[in-house]
């Protein structure tokens, strides 16, 4: 099936789903297990790659200052036992480049990263 609107197309076959609305996409395919959503905006862009129960997001602010985000995180602990990983990266054009990595054996990503985030602010500033 497909459905197509300005700015709005959504298109279906079988296992697998695509929707575009404006700078949002999402790509989703049940046989595997995979879904890969992306947005790009004034703002900066975002980016999601997910299979099964693991996902890998980014995240990049616009501008000329650096400001990223990256986390890894998984259901089942990796050899390590890590089940979430990741950093987050802010800095002036010019540096100093301020970076905090996060790893947790719990995937309770939004406190470590909030943590993460706070203190490479307080470094970096906004």
């Amino acid at each position: 099936a497909t459905v197509r609107l300005p700015g709005m197309s959504i298109e279906t076959r079988g296992d697998k789903a695509s929707v575009r609305i404006g700078g949002f996409h999402i790509d989703a395919d049940d046989s595997d297990g995979t879904a890969r959503v992306s947005a790009s905006g004034r703002e900066g862009d975002v980016s999601i790659n997910a299979q099964d129960d693991a996902a890998e997001i980014r995240a990049a602010a616009s501008g000329e200052a650096t400001r990223v985000s990256w986390m890894l995180t998984d259901n089942r602990a990796s050899e390590s036992g890590w089940r979430l990983v990741g950093y987050e990266a802010r800095g002036p054009v010019g540096g100093p480049l301020v970076v905090a990595t996060v790893r947790s054996r719990d995937r309770n990503r939004e406190r470590a990263f909030e943590d993460a985030r706070d203190l490479v602010a307080l470094n970096a500033g906004e």
